[in-house]
């Protein structure tokens, strides 16, 4: 490049009044080019330059990764470079669970090894895996009770578990609305098992629970005499029936009385209202209640017929009426 200013043919006060195409031709054809013109021209390659520096760095850090990627797959027992997250081990839902419940997890032992005694993939991988935590039986087999339960049949399948030579057997209700099936299918019950049954205390669930125990007889009350007798109907309140039979077997000072009281009662719906009686009495009074339903029959007498026109003074009187119900005897035990 030629500047100007440089030239010794003419002084740079005579250039002055001189245009660049009269310069050009003093020259004889010489370009002459610009600070501007040199740096459009070097931009390209100062370009290039950095490209090549990019790929050659982006090339040996891909080439470096590969390297501590092969050689941390080789060997477990190398440390984890920064910047590298190691892969987590996989976990079994057991595991997690037993993890989150501190009761549950054991406690780690704390052991010294050294450095060459690492175990190797293979013996780690021979280490047979804990076993699983098994389920608590139930301490008596259980019958669920659903719509589709007949009391009959549920009476049978009780009789076959106990003359298995089990000495009990939890009923459990799937189904609310038949409430009525525990009381019909005990009412059933032969008489040789001396069967009686107790309310259990709800779990988690939220289901009622009737334990039927074969051969236990309740302790009878002293005062027999003065038993007390309830009839319900459709419209009694559970939780006022309840409260009434805490009543009869704790005083108002909280002592515990050793009395019996006898419900009776006719219909599904009224079956269902005294279980929930007596559970209520049970959780009210911190008592074990226990009951043996059995069928028993009432005398009623008819509605007389109104008079006739001529009167009534020779018709023959009322014949009585004769009604099956449900007599169930409560004992605090």
């Amino acid at each position: 490049a030629i500047w100007l200013t440089d030239s010794p043919l003419l002084p740079a006060s005579s250039l002055g009044g001189l245009s660049n195409r009269m310069v050009r031709q003093l020259f004889h054809g010489a370009r002459v080019l610009t600070p501007s013109r040199t740096r459009r021209s070097a931009a390209p390659s100062h370009v290039l330059v950095l490209l090549t520096v990019a790929v050659c760095v982006a090339a040996a850090s891909v080439v470096a990764m590969r390297r501590v990627v092969t050689v941390f797959a080789a060997s477990p027992t190398v440390a984890v470079p920064l910047g590298i997250r190691a892969p987590l081990p996989r976990q079994h839902n057991w595991q997690v669970a037993m993890a989150a419940e501190p009761g549950l997890a054991e406690p780690e032992a704390e052991t010294t090894e050294a450095p060459g005694d690492a175990a190797t993939p293979a013996e780690v991988a021979a280490d047979p895996q804990p076993e699983l935590p098994t389920p608590t039986a139930p301490l008596f087999q259980e019958l669920n009770i659903s719509m589709k339960t007949e009391p009959k049949k549920l009476m049978k399948a009780i009789v076959a578990i106990f003359n298995r030579g089990e000495r009990a057997v939890d009923l459990v209700l799937i189904d609310p609305r038949y409430k009525h099936t525990f009381m019909y299918a005990l009412v059933l019950m032969p008489s040789n098992f001396k069967s009686c049954a107790q309310m259990l205390i709800r779990r988690r669930d939220r289901r009622l629970r009737v334990r039927v125990i074969q051969h236990f007889q309740p302790p009878r009350d002293p005062e027999e005499t003065k038993v007390d007798t309830i009839r319900i109907a459709k419209t009694a309140n559970v939780t006022r029936l309840g409260n009434l039979l805490k009543g009869k077997f704790v005083d108002v000072i909280g002592t515990n009385l050793k009395r019996t009281v006898k419900l009776q009662f006719q219909g599904k719906e009224t079956a269902s209202l005294a279980i929930l009686s007596i559970e209520n009495a049970a959780r009210s009074a911190y008592r074990e209640l226990s009951w043996v339903p059995r069928f028993i029959q009432l005398t009623a007498p008819a509605s007389p017929e109104a008079d006739s026109e001529n009167g009534g003074e020779g018709e023959a009187p009322p014949e009585v009426q004769k009604q099956i119900a449900i007599e169930v005897t409560v004992t605090a035990t």
